[in-house]
């Protein structure tokens, strides 16, 4: 499901048994406008979903509460106790406010009711995302080739010249040398930057593109759009981070 590209998707793994809804899963993300923002897989038990997470990382599972063999809410305890990262929304059919409470206690990030619309559920797959990652890592240095980055104090290094930066450039590129080769949408990175959905994304463009003028033509072009969906740093190696 990667595809030919070289960007880093979201992994998303699906605990249901239920076919219907396995294939409502399945259609919405195939055809979502940011299809390529996720990768999936769809297992049809806990059990299964155990053995699947020690073999891979997962970033986010969609769990079901009742499930053959071991609950959903056995499963969610197992996770935990293993991964304190990974991003679990519980779904299902129950909606007493005491199953829902058991759940978030034991390690559910969010709940969503059976039926529910998939634009919810993304629209709260997103949430759980910029909530995750509002902390920014903003100290030290980041290199990447030639191109080095002292977030604390705001300067850029390109091939030995010192570039300084503004505050919120500095948030920015924090944002995309933390994760490089990631599409983070309009919303997101105002949200991390600013601490708020800024309305006029003019500021925003703006920012960015004074920060492709201080990257400079090589590093400036990496800088890229994705129509619908967002911005993204492209590097064709993983992130070195400087000692």
């Amino acid at each position: 499901m990667m595809g030919g590209d070289a960007m880093i998707r979201s992994k998303i793994l699906f605990v249901e048994d239920e076919k219907p809804t396995q294939n409502l899963y399945r259609d919405f993300l195939d055809h979502s406008p940011c299809r390529e923002e996720f990768v999936y897989d769809i297992v049809s038990t806990g059990e299964e979903a155990l053995r699947r997470l020690e073999k891979e990382r997962v970033d986010l599972i969609v769990l079901d509460w009742t499930l053959p063999g071991i609950s959903g809410l056995e499963t969610l305890s197992r996770v935990r106790r293993k991964d304190r990262l990974v991003l679990i929304i519980m779904a299902t059919a129950r909606s007493d406010a005491k199953e829902i409470t058991e759940a978030l206690e034991a390690g559910a990030d969010d709940y969503l009711t059976k039926p529910f619309d998939m634009k919810v559920f993304l629209a709260r797959l997103h949430s759980l995302k910029r909530r995750r990652e509002l902390s920014i890592e903003t100290q030290g240095s980041h290199r990447i080739e030639d191109l080095e980055a002292d977030l604390k104090n705001g300067f850029l290094f390109v091939k030995n010249d010192r570039i300084e930066l503004s505050g919120k450039e500095r948030d920015i590129l924090a944002v995309f040398l933390h994760r490089p080769n990631v599409v983070h949408s309009t919303d997101y990175l105002s949200e991390v930057v600013w601490g708020y959905d800024i309305k006029d994304k003019n500021i925003l463009e703006r920012h960015l593109s004074s920060l492709r003028k201080k990257l400079g033509k090589k590093w400036g072009d990496r800088l890229k759009s994705k129509h619908g969906c967002g911005y993204y740093f492209e590097t064709s190696q993983g992130l070195v981070k400087a000692p």
